[in-house]
């Protein structure tokens, strides 16, 4: 009886650690997948910047800006 019972134990162990795993291996690959979308926009943002006008240039540092900082933001949340 002792015998099951520690058995059933580790198996209820061993299954949560496999969830937690399983989770964190989900949330790694998000995470990686958003750093691959930012990383795409960040290219993107580079050849507006050198296409830009003087005029646009401050304005799109601006807006370029607030972008970065609210994916770094996002980054940062998924990795807490």
């Amino acid at each position: 009886m002792r015998t099951s019972l520690v058995a059933n134990t580790q198996k209820k162990k061993d299954d949560g650690i496999k969830v937690v795993e399983e989770l964190r291996e989900r949330l790694h690959k998000e995470l990686l997948n958003v750093l691959e979308e930012e990383q795409k926009k960040e290219m993107e943002r580079e050849e507006k910047l050198k296409k830009a006008s003087p005029e646009e240039l401050k304005k799109l540092e601006n807006v370029f800006g607030i972008e970065r900082a609210k994916a770094s933001n996002r980054i940062v949340k998924m990795s807490e």
